[in-house]
């Protein structure tokens, strides 16, 4: 989105609480003294959730494909002034890094890192971001050129997924596929979605992430190994019996395994891996470079049929 017409519309919906904060009448002056991506990346977590809604659903209805343009990702540290703005307004732990996808940016809170696997899970979280951002930034071009383009934008911000059962497939067709733009099991890991043949472009964007890592080997040279053992892991687990002779399976991802070892193992993170598999099950008929031109075809209808 160009960043003129981002200010305009935050203009029609002022931020109050960033305002009061910082002590400005105005957007343009917290835009001038705060900058444009930190005043935007704190939206999330400075603003209460009915702002948000109405400022996505409301605001953002009134944009044309004349608003977006092409420009460099921004990956953005936030400054540590940030980090007051969020301990007053946010009522949970805020994640370290995100980004904005409409507005080409990525960011990062300045935490303190203290915890095994942190400091590996912000790089990883990057990487993904870095295959995330211009992936739906290819859409978007992709959508303004046909109609409806607002709704279909809003519906990739939401992640929407059809909650209709699988249609049949098209004619000549013997199988349908849905596409599953998001985690679904971190809500609801029996969410019915989840046993039907599909895909998720997360996991695609998780598996160039790890693809990425393993270019660093050829950098770092007698420890480069480590950068590439985890290639092509993505997909992988198996069960093992733990000492009270309990079976459980156990995921070889490596952003399963981190985010467990952050947890300190009080949650078992399986969904990354499980989604890679069923990424995986379709490549290995029509081939990633097919997987990844199908889910950009037919990410906003939802199904893919074969």
């Amino acid at each position: 989105m160009k960043r003129e017409r981002a200010v305009e519309l935050l203009e029609e919906f002022p931020p109050q609480n960033l305002l009061h904060h910082f002590g400005f009448k105005t957007v343009e002056q917290l835009v001038d003294n705060q900058g444009f991506a930190s005043v935007f990346a704190s939206l999330r977590f400075a603003q209460d959730n009915d702002w948000m809604h109405e400022f996505f659903t409301t605001a953002y209805s009134k944009l044309t494909a004349d608003d977006f343009e092409e420009r460099n990702v921004e990956l953005k540290v936030l400054e540590t002034e940030w980090l007051d703005v969020a301990e007053k307004f946010l009522k949970k732990k805020h994640h370290n890094v995100s980004h904005l996808k409409e507005m080409g940016i990525i960011f990062i809170t300045p935490l303190t890192l203290n915890t095994s696997g942190e400091t590996t899970r912000m790089f990883m979280l990057l990487l993904h971001y870095l295959n995330e951002v211009p992936f739906y930034s290819k859409l978007f071009k992709k959508y303004s050129k046909e109609p409806n383009f607002i709704q279909k934008l809003q519906s990739l911000l939401r992640g929407d997924v059809p909650e209709i059962p699988v249609p049949e497939p098209e004619p000549g067709k013997v199988i349908t596929f849905r596409v599953i733009q998001r985690y679904l099991a971190k809500d609801n890991e029996n969410d019915f979605r989840l046993l039907e043949p599909h895909v998720n472009p997360e996991a695609e964007h998780w598996y160039k992430a790890e693809e990425d890592l393993g270019k660093l080997a050829d950098m770092t040279g007698d420890k480069g190994g480590y950068f590439k053992f985890w290639k092509g892991l993505d997909s992988v687990g198996s069960v093992f019996e733990n000492l009270r002779g309990e079976r459980k399976l156990v995921s070889f991802d490596l952003i399963d395994l981190i985010m467990s070892l952050v947890k300190k193992n009080e949650t078992k993170y399986l969904y990354h891996q499980e989604e890679a598999l069923w990424n995986r099950i379709f490549a290995g008929y029509l081939g990633r470079d097919k997987l990844s031109d199908l889910i950009d075809e037919n990410l906003v209808k939802g199904f893919i049929s074969l």
